[in-house]
């Protein structure tokens, strides 16, 4: 049996690598559902792909990775959450391993907001359809008006 003083070292060692990392109160906590339609939308890559590039650029000091087997949201798996002390918590769904390292750099590394990630840009993409979005709203529901050309005037 090991004295309590080795099973230390060894913990200390082991941390990087198998993700047993201490609990920082201003670290990044990015939670993955891995649920069970989580799973099979793809979620165990997202983690995967994620929690390795975490890991092989020395950053569990500022963003620990978890798993939630109870965060879902019905028809957006896989969902990643973000919470940051002080910040709004943010809910990027239909993730692929390609948008996790994008938000990794951009939101967790950049501290701007994937925003057409998130849960809010895809309930308005649904609300709006694909025919109308909101960046031509206006165009699709103005009526359809001709302009005729301008008459100079006469002498």
């Amino acid at each position: 049996m090991k004295s309590l003083e080795e099973l230390h070292e060894i913990r200390e060692r082991m941390q990087g690598i198998v993700g047993l990392r201490a609990e920082n109160a201003d670290q990044i906590l990015v939670t993955v559902g891995v649920s069970e339609s989580g799973k099979a939308a793809g979620a165990g890559k997202v983690l995967t792909t994620l929690s390795d590039a975490v890991q092989e650029q020395n950053l569990t000091h500022k963003i620990r990775v978890t798993q939630d087997g109870y965060l879902e949201m019905s028809g957006q798996e896989p969902v990643m959450e973000v919470v940051e002390k002080g910040k709004d918590k943010v809910v990027y769904v239909k993730m692929t391993p390609e948008k996790a390292l994008e938000v990794l750099s951009t939101h967790l590394l950049g501290g701007q907001v994937a925003a057409e990630y998130t849960s809010a840009a895809q309930e308005q993409k649904e609300s709006w359809g694909s025919a109308a979005g909101p960046e031509n709203a206006w165009e699709a529901a103005a009526p359809k008006v001709q302009l005729k050309e301008p008459q100079e005037a006469s002498a």
